[in-house]
């Protein structure tokens, strides 16, 4: 058999085997299924054994795939998956070695992925040396075998009788008329595009074949008319690639053909003839991307233009210029020529200034981050340059290098991008030659990168900036990378050397590089960079764990405090008895010294002979206890003295150790701590986008931008200010005639206002456009049921309807905003938050719309109240104000209680169903009465007691808690007591419903639609940075991977319904990624978007072959990408 008809049967089994591979790899599959998939291989493989009995190193290669395959099933055990993804790839470039079997790349790409020592067995050594023999032995003779069957048509088309052969024992030599050595010679990039042409063109062939036998086969014209189309649209594919890859005729063909077969009209059948030269044009234009140079293949083409069924036959005239013009095309086909550099460094490219609208943060990570990639590019470069390393050293200095000049071009910094950009070119250059570098090169490469890693202390401001210091560095490797272009790898060494592949190690003594320093001060061409602070990257759960134990030892400081006030109050309170026992003494020896007395006057009364000894005894001995009893309460006191003055010591301490944990507690918080410009840019991209996607113009105002928020609070709100500003533009500000037209500028005003207040952040959201249309909003409102048709509400009522979920006055959901974060998600990342919102509107003078927010989630000011027997805590931002129940008044009415203040009357609520209790009646005395504001109306709530206002530290209850509506933290006071913190909106549901068990705002959100999930994968940080955040303005949610092989266990676990993915990444790459999903059933219409900074055609056809949907060239458009975005994910949104 032929190798056409070798590669379509091999072709035709590839799905069965592929199958086959995935389901024995499979470690969720039954083994019995396992066992059955590696027999079906082996069943599948019994049709090609006869047929390669010519080619032995294909059945040498078949018998290695069948003894790996036979040992999946065990791998997979093992939760080894890779091996059955590595044989469907190996498998495909089989696949294109049979279609294209002179392409030595890919004859080269298959034996070293067969070499992996993820194969068990490998492929031995041996097999490969004779399978490259084979290939090289197989490939002249058939080049042979075709010389041969041209002279004999020639010999029979001229009449010649002899032709004679001189044959020797290893060579023939045709002396009759064959191709002389100036016959055209086709490049090795023109061949490589030829095979991918033909790969694309035998994938697509099958699905072709099969339209036009249903054209020929069916007698209906819708029917027909589509098959015509279909086929139309295999064509137009084809074209397009042929364009791209230079073949411009044969992309005329393609398109001529198309067009011709979707001109026919669908009522007739079609001619015999037409059927039988279309369901052989696949082959045709197979053989003819494999011999494009063979007149006949050329002029056999172009002849079924010319067929005369067509509405518009070809004539003979361009017939001829057609055919003339496929031969010559594929000759006009160069090698990529490689990078063009300028010859001079400029002052422009000495710059280490960032761009003006670089994120900050994303800038942040630049600084932290790039300095550790310089050091290992240093090191990888220094392992080269002293002779160490090997293929994959140099593969892996140049991604470091690749990785470098992204993220460098991401923020803008001109010679770190520069001069990354020209190493990784002179390390691009030895990867693809598989060369190493010369001493020379390795030492410029060597300085190079010394020099990177210095343009970054500069950058840091560790270094002070000098582009003196940078010019002659730099310089230097662009020479290199110009003589590289113009001598290619006669550059790297002397002409009697040339240059030296990969060997063993060298043992010379590395050459020291000294970057020279400028003896004169320093001049730099830009504006002095400040010297930065330096950084420390600490992960966010490092910060919060240590603000919880800042947390915790404030507790522990006020259980102190708590303790050593009781010790005072005990000491000073035996201080008193001390005190009092000492004024009993003291009566105490006023009574004995009198009885002392009495004695001594009845001694001198008496005789001698009447004096009672035991009398006396008695009396010295209740002197003695006396004395004894006024000392010891005397040491007493002192040592109560003495312990007040150790008590007042330690209070100091105490007192001193609050000060330090609030400064620490202060400084902890401060690295949470972001400035709101920080998120500007993004919002003002946000603007751009939705002015540009609805046709309006507004600019973005935010005052206040240098406050500073907590980072948490900030992220948490980013999607609510998004779909705010998008809000704005999409349903407030007019468009720019109408502006006009109401005596309006034609670019409407947004204003973001930030301002602290206290212990909160107020955020201010308006906009001077058309405002809420309230009649609409109510007419919206009666439609969906949430009021009634008689229903009379205020205005204020009407605007806090639209934060009901669900609730829109569209009628069609739009990309710009209405991607699951309506007006109810804005309010329950609020009230998640503890904040409260507040909205007004003016028709046709705008809206506005306030947040208030705690500044912090660390602690929180409360009021704390007890109500019976529990103690409680309240937000006090939710509570506008507190009162006495005397301060008021309260009446009973149908609709319940109610409370009326200064002529204000609110629905008054108890809390005592909370508690098991039965309301009593309002009006007793003592109680107390807290105004909580709402964003639906003010209510009023009945507690038994106010006690005191405090600042505490907010603790999440533990896992074993169970989620309990209404409670939103807890805490810790200074005597144990754990207070529970209340979120008041949700309490006021549970009691106004009376179910315990109604869900709180959270849960609310759950029942919004999820965000579509773009995953994307770089193994660059910042990269993966910006696009995320870039992903997540425009609306959808992000998921990031740092290579391919994340990006499959994210894939694994996380629905995903876009990728964004780099060409080159560590472990497996962009090409890899994509040709592995492509592969499987339950990924092969996962929209793929492929952003990288290859730009050649050679890359983007390599992406084409795999199934990228849309290429992206770095720098690229951000609205370009998020263009395909929403082209791909409309339907998922």
């Amino acid at each position: 058999m032929s190798q056409v008809g070798l590669s379509e049967l091999f072709s035709a089994t590839l799905p069965s085997l592929q199958q086959a591979v995935r389901t024995a790899g499979d470690s969720t599959a039954d083994p019995e299924e396992q066992l059955a998939a590696v027999a079906a291989f082996s069943e599948c493989l019994a049709d090609l054994w006869p047929l390669l009995e010519s080619k032995p190193y294909l059945c040498e290669f078949l018998e290695f795939l069948e003894a790996n395959i036979g040992a999946l099933p065990e791998r997979a055990a093992r939760g080894d998956e890779m091996a059955a993804i590595q044989i469907i790839e190996l498998m495909a470039l089989l696949e294109a070695h049979l279609s294209t079997p002179d392409d030595e790349e890919i004859v080269s790409a298959l034996l070293e992925m067969a070499s992996l020592e993820i194969f068990d067995p490998p492929l031995p050594p041996e097999t490969i040396v004779a399978w490259s023999q084979n290939v090289e032995s197989a490939d002249r003779d058939e080049r042979r075998s075709e010389s041969q069957d041209e002279l004999t048509e020639v010999e029979l088309a001229s009449g010649v009788d002899n032709v004679f052969i001189e044959e020797s024992t290893s060579t023939a030599v045709v002396t009759a008329e064959t191709e002389d050595e100036h016959t055209p010679k086709l490049s090795a990039e023109a061949s490589e595009l030829l095979a991918i042409l033909a790969m694309a063109i035998s994938e697509g062939q099958e699905e072709f074949l099969t339209r036009i036998a249903e054209m020929a086969a069916t007698s209906d014209a819708d029917a027909r008319t589509f098959a015509a189309q279909s086929c139309q649209e295999i064509l137009n594919r084809f074209a397009t690639a042929s364009a791209q890859a230079g073949l411009v005729a044969f992309s005329t063909l393609c398109a001529s053909l198309g067009f011709q077969i979707a001109a026919m009209s669908a009522e007739a059948k079609w001619p015999a003839e037409l059927i039988d030269a279309l369901m052989q044009l696949p082959q045709r234009m197979l053989a003819y991307l494999e011999r494009p140079l063979d007149v006949d293949i050329c002029c056999g083409l172009v002849e079924i233009l010319q067929k005369p069924h067509w509405i518009d036959p070809l004539s003979t005239a361009n017939a001829e210029s057609l055919a003339y013009k496929l031969k010559e095309d594929p000759l006009l086909l160069e090698a990529d020529s490689g990078p063009s550099h300028p010859v001079a460094i400029e002052d422009k490219d000495l710059s280490l200034a960032p761009a003006a609208d670089i994120d900050p943060i994303v800038l942040a990570s630049f600084r932290r981050e790039g300095p550790d990639l310089a050091f290992k590019l240093v090191n990888v470069i220094q392992s080269l340059v002293t002779g160490g390393g090997d293929e994959e050293t140099l593969h892996q200095a140049q991604r470091w290098a690749h990785t470098i000049k992204g993220s460098a071009n991401i923020c803008g910094v001109n010679a770190i991008a520069v001069l990354s950009h020209y190493l990784e070119d002179l390390l691009e250059f030895l990867t693809i030659q598989g060369l190493r570098p010369s001493q020379a090169l390795g030492d410029t490469l060597a300085a190079g990168a010394d020099t990177l890693a210095l343009m970054f202390d500069m950058f840091n401001g560790v270094e002070t900036s000098d582009p003196d210091r940078l010019r002659g560095v730099m310089q230097e490797v662009l020479d290199w990378a110009n003589r590289i272009d113009r001598e290619g790898a006669d550059a790297l060494l002397p002409a009697a050397e040339g240059a030296k592949p990969w060997s063993p190690p060298r043992t010379e003594s590395p050459v020291d590089t000294e970057i020279p320093v400028a003896p004169s001060p320093p001049k730099s061409q830009d504006e002095p960079i400040e010297r930065e602070d330096t950084y420390l990257q600490v992960s966010t759960r490092t910060m919060d764990d240590l603000l919880r134990f800042v947390g915790e030892l404030s507790v522990a400081l006020s259980r102190a405090e708590e303790q050593l006030s009781r010790a005072r109050l005990l000491l000073s309170e035996s201080g008193e008895i001390a005190h009092r026992t000492l004024l009993q003494i003291a009566e105490l020896d006023n009574l004995v010294d009198l009885r002392g007395l009495g004695l001594q006057s009845n001694t001198y009364s008496r005789s001698p002979s009447a004096f009672d000894p035991l009398e006396l005894e008695q009396y010295n001995e209740m002197y003695e206890v006396t004395r004894w009893i006024n000392e010891g309460v005397s040491d007493t006191y002192e040592l109560g003295r003495t312990l007040n003055s150790t008590l007042h010591e330690l209070g100091e301490a105490i007192q001193h150790q609050a000060r330090l944990q609030r400064l620490i507690r202060r400084l902890a918080m401060e690295t949470r701590l972001v400035q709101v410009d920080s998120i500007v840019p993004r919002l003002q991209r946000a603007v751009r986008q939705t002015c540009r996607a609805t046709g309006k113009e507004a600019e973005l105002h935010v005052m206040g931008s240098e406050t500073q928020v907590d980072g948490e609070v900030l992220d948490r709100i980013m999607p609510a200010l998004m779909h705010l500003v998008r809000n704005a533009i999409d349903h407030g500000i007019e468009l720019p005639d109408q502006r006009e037209q109401l005596g309006k500028p034609r670019v409407g005003r947004i204003e973001i206002r930030f301002a602290p207040a206290g212990d909160q952040i107020v955020v201010t959201c308006s906009d001077d456009g058309r405002g809420l249309d309230l009649e609409r909003i109510r007419a919206k409102a009666i439609s969906a049921g949430l009021l009634a048709a008689s229903a009379m509400p205020t205005d204020q009522e009407l605007m806090l309807l639209t934060l009901q979920p669900g609730f829109s006055t569209r009628e069609v959901v739009t990309q710009i905003s209405g991607r699951g974060v309506g007006m109810d998600v804005v309010a329950t990342i609020v009230h998640t938050l503890n904040g409260t919102l507040a909205i007004e509107s003016q028709p046709g003078a705008g809206y506005r719309i306030q947040l208030r927010l705690p500044a912090s989630r660390l602690t929180l000011y409360c009021l704390l109240l007890r109500h019976g027997d529990h103690l409680l805590a309240v937000p006090a931002n939710e509570v506008r104000s507190a009162l006495l129940i005397e301060e008021g008044e309260c009446v009973e009415t149908p609709e319940g209680w109610q409370f009326c203040h200064e002529g204000h009357w609110y629905p008054l609520r108890q809390l005592d169903p909370l508690f098991g209790r039965s309301p009593g009646t309002p009006e007793r005395r003592g109680r107390s009465v807290l105004i909580l504001s709402s964003d639906r109306a003010d209510q009023a709530i009945l507690i038994d007691a106010l006690l005191e206002g405090r600042e505490l530290v907010v603790m999440k209850p533990g896992s074993t808690v169970p989620k309990v509506p209404g409670l939103m933290a807890v805490s810790v006071l200074g005597d144990g007591t754990v207070v529970p913190i209340l979120d008041m909106r949700t309490i006021l549901r549970v009691v106004e419903s009376g179910d315990l068990k109604m869900v709180s705002w959270h849960e609310e959100a759950d029942f919004t639609k999820p965000l579509p999930t773009v995953l994307v994968v770089d193994d660059s940080i910042s990269m993966r940075r910006l696009l995320s955040q870039l992903v997540i303005d425009a609306g959808y949610r992000a998921l990031t991977a740092s290579n391919g092989m994340d990006a499959l266990q994210i894939l694994g676990r996380e629905r995903v319904d876009l990728l964004l993915v780099d060409m080159e990444m560590p472990r497996m790459n962009g090409l890899e990624l994509s040709a592995h999903l492509r592969s499987q059933p339950d990924t092969q219409t996962l929209p793929i978007g492929m952003i990288t900074s290859r730009s050649s055609e050679k890359h983007q056809h390599q992406a084409a072959q795999v199934g990228i949907d849309r290429y992206f060239v770095k720098p690229y458009r951000d609205d370009d990408v998020i263009e395909f975005i929403q082209q791909k994910l409309a339907k998922v949104s």
